[in-house]
């Protein structure tokens, strides 16, 4: 079993996926550092509040003035144009990284999961060739550009959404959420007067109705987004979802980093259609070139995963959350029984769409 793994891990697999990841989550970064300055939150968040509250581990981290936190958020912005259309993408990815993780980490009280989810994407594309196809890297600095790399590459990224929605569906399972309904019993009449969806809201069964159907959407979804047969209808419900949390809760760009970043789980074919928009070079190779990628960094994502969890809980709680150490080697679990099939799923090649 350990063998081959190990070797479908290491099949070579296309690159457009991968490359398109790279373009759809560079747009959902631009969108949301554009309407972070357009809503004038640099200000309310950073520079009017007297006082901090620091993460675990990061009390020494400065607060730059608010002239810098500008600047922060326009290097944050021409990093994420930089990485979404792969220009001196290495570097950019770097800058992208280091700017969003320096704003998340300034105050705890402004910790939302998703915002660790997109520092997490942004540390993980710095080690990935995402620019090794349909990218002005290619275009114009004319390095190499490949049409194979390891299953694990794009493999990583469905984990990651994969461990996202997993995860939000075992924390679910508790009488709170499923029994008593809160905090939606709470939070849905404040939805009561939305056109159309207001009726629905205010039905009394509701709060019971939505938290159920969150519970096994999160608990499910990553498993028909894997499969072919059942993925576009997946990625539908993943549109309706996301579309119906944003209109009820303030949760930033997330419903549009999810709906961009699920794509990842469609086929090459499906990825290459709408990619021919930047470039044509990739599609056009006649030999097979595999990006090799390296052992060392392959093992390091390994590891990443596996403490992806413990560290949120760290950053959050201290050592002293011992339950949350608990819960993340149970969101590691998923994927390492599950990490096989991503990429029995990839070395098969799914079929459009």
């Amino acid at each position: 079993m350990g063998i081959s793994l190990n070797k479908r891990m290491n099949e070579p697999v296309s690159i457009i996926p991968l490359a398109g990841f790279r373009v759809l989550f560079g747009a959902a970064m631009i969108l949301s550092t554009l309407r972070f300055i357009a809503l004038n939150w640099i200000e309310d968040h950073y520079i009017e509040p007297a006082f901090h509250f620091s993460y675990f581990g990061f009390s020494w981290l400065p607060l730059v003035s608010g002239e810098m936190m500008y600047l922060i958020h326009g290097l944050l912005l021409l990093s994420s144009i930089a990485v979404m259309f792969g220009l001196f993408y290495r570097i950019a990815a770097v800058v992208q990284f280091l700017c969003f993780t320096y704003t998340e980490l300034i105050d705890l009280t402004y910790y939302l999961n998703h915002y660790y989810y997109v520092s997490l994407v942004c540390l993980l594309l710095i080690f990935l060739p995402a620019n090794r196809a349909f990218s002005l890297d290619i275009t114009w600095r004319k390095i190499q550009d490949f049409n194979k790399v390891p299953a694990w590459m794009p493999g990583s990224l469905m984990a990651m959404m994969a461990i996202v929605y997993t995860y939000a569906g075992l924390a679910k399972l508790n009488e709170d959420w499923l029994i008593h309904a809160l905090p939606l019993k709470i939070w849905l009449p404040a939805s009561y007067d939305i056109p159309v969806l207001g009726n629905l809201f205010s039905w009394k069964y509701s709060p019971w109705l939505f938290s159920w159907a969150g519970m096994l959407y999160d608990s499910t979804i990553a498993f028909f987004l894997l499969n072919r047969r059942t993925r576009p209808w997946a990625y539908l419900s993943v549109i309706l979802f996301h579309s119906l949390t944003g209109i009820l809760f303030q949760i930033g760009v997330f419903p549009l980093v999810m709906m961009a970043g699920t794509l990842i789980f469609f086929s090459p074919d499906w990825h290459q259609r709408w990619m021919r928009l930047f470039s044509k070079r990739s599609e056009n190779l006649q030999e097979t070139l595999v990006y090799q990628g390296n052992g060392f960094i392959r093992g390091a994502f390994m590891l990443f995963f596996a403490f992806v969890h413990v560290l949120a809980q760290v950053l959050l709680h201290g050592f002293a959350q011992a339950d949350g150490f608990v819960q993340g080697g149970v969101a590691a679990g998923f994927v390492g029984t599950h990490l096989d099939q991503v990429h029995v799923l990839l070395v098969q090649g799914p079929q459009a769409p």
